[in-house]
């Protein structure tokens, strides 16, 4: 697949955003928040975000997370601070999940990405997700880079 079919997939499915035009968004609905702990299983955690976001009054549709992309690994950047010798420090990380079915669902893709950058998020002030921002296609049709954007 060609990374212009996958831009105006991800833009047709998912929308765009509003403060940077062309830029495409993943899940930019979808509201959770990284302080969550750690699910047994994706299930569970799917069962927990649709859950949230019904408390929040922002429901989503029942199908939403069994949508697949048309890749199957996805490498996602995001950046956190941690308080050194009266400093504060930040880091950057790159999660990179991969498919177990060969191609990555959005409920797979937010359950691993969960697990992976709780730890470091679950004490900051920026740890509630608002949407993954496509960056870049990589070495191969089947691998895509994201930005995590974060918000308090």
């Amino acid at each position: 697949m060609n990374f212009r079919i996958l831009l105006i997939s991800i833009l047709l499915l998912f929308g765009c955003s509003e403060e940077t035009e062309r830029s495409a968004f993943l899940m930019p609905d979808v509201a959770w928040s990284f302080r969550e702990g750690s699910y047994e299983n994706q299930k569970l955690f799917v069962e927990a975000v649709y859950q949230y976001n019904d408390e929040l009054d922002s429901p989503i549709p029942e199908f939403y997370f069994q949508t697949s992309l048309p890749v199957s690994r996805v490498s996602v950047s995001y950046g956190y601070w941690v308080e050194k010798d009266d400093d504060w420090a930040e880091f950057r990380e790159v999660v990179t999940i991969d498919s177990e079915s060969g191609m990555l669902s959005l409920g797979e893709l937010l359950f691993k990405l969960h697990e992976a950058v709780r730890l470091n998020l679950a004490d900051q002030d920026r740890s509630y997700f608002e949407g993954l921002e496509f960056t870049s296609s990589g070495s191969t049709d089947q691998e895509y880079s994201f930005k995590l954007v974060l918000g308090s």
